[in-house]
């Protein structure tokens, strides 16, 4: 009786894995928003417990931040309802290894006289916006609407979508 409670306690499982490489190496790694390390780096298998999509951000000075958008699909031994064998009744331990690597693209510099020009333009951008009327009263007599101005440039890092 001992033995077969021993057997049904040690059957299979599914250990993950996944790690992370940039080149070049030494970006800070960010994954669903939780600090991980300096790639090259393992992502701590309490991260890796299901499969889709993971939110990883890189950022190394010098280079672009990177935000990607990772699919990880499911093996087949983790489609329903085979996971429950593969997690449950296989004698063995299974490993699924995942290893994405990312090419960081150098900092973008951008000259001080086109920085300066962006910030004039806010500035001036920001003089031309008048007040509202206050809610329920009439509008002053010399208040001008406001202003239709173009939307600002986007600073924001590209999200990338990986396969």
């Amino acid at each position: 009786m001992a033995g077969l409670l021993a057997t049904v306690l040690l059957v299979g499982c599914v250990e993950r894995r996944m790690t992370i490489v940039t080149d070049p190496p030494g970006a800070a790694v960010i994954v669903n928003g939780k600090e991980i390390g300096a790639a090259p780096v393992d992502v701590p298998s309490k991260l890796f417990t299901y499969y889709g999509d993971y939110e990883i951000t890189l950022l190394r000075d010098g280079y672009e931040p990177a935000l990607i958008r990772q699919s990880v699909p499911a093996p087949w031994y983790q489609w329903w309802p085979l996971d429950f064998v593969s997690e449950n009744l296989i004698p063995w331990h299974i490993h699924d290894r995942r290893v994405f690597t990312y090419q960081l693209q150098p900092a973008l510099v951008v000259p001080a006289e086109n920085l300066l020009e962006r910030a004039s333009l806010q500035r001036e951008r920001a003089r031309m916006i008048v007040p509202a009327a206050p809610p329920g009263g009439p509008p002053s007599e010399g208040q001008q609407p406001l202003p239709v101005l173009p939307p600002p440039a986007r600073l924001d890092p590209p999200v990338v979508e990986e396969p």
